[in-house]
């Protein structure tokens, strides 16, 4: 959860901007809790939420390097 997906600055880095998904998604604890529990206990489920998570950031992190790079070339 300490991830500057948002790309802010290393000037401006702090607390405000690191990544609460909970908050960002209106997500309360009890329910995170709830649904951890869950797939604890379903691990095969657990494994195919990590995958579809792991498949978005790979692709989320492409783009930001895509998009980094055609900045790059218009300066």
């Amino acid at each position: 959860s300490n991830m500057n997906i948002k790309n802010v600055s290393a000037q401006k880095f702090d607390s405000t901007y690191l990544f609460n998904p909970l908050k960002e998604q209106g997500i309360r604890k009890s329910q995170f809790d709830s649904s951890l529990t869950y797939y604890t206990d379903h691990p095969k489920k657990m494994k195919m939420v990590y995958e579809k998570i792991l498949e978005k950031m790979s692709q989320f992190s492409a783009n930001a390097n895509i998009d980094r790079s055609m900045n790059n070339q218009t300066k």
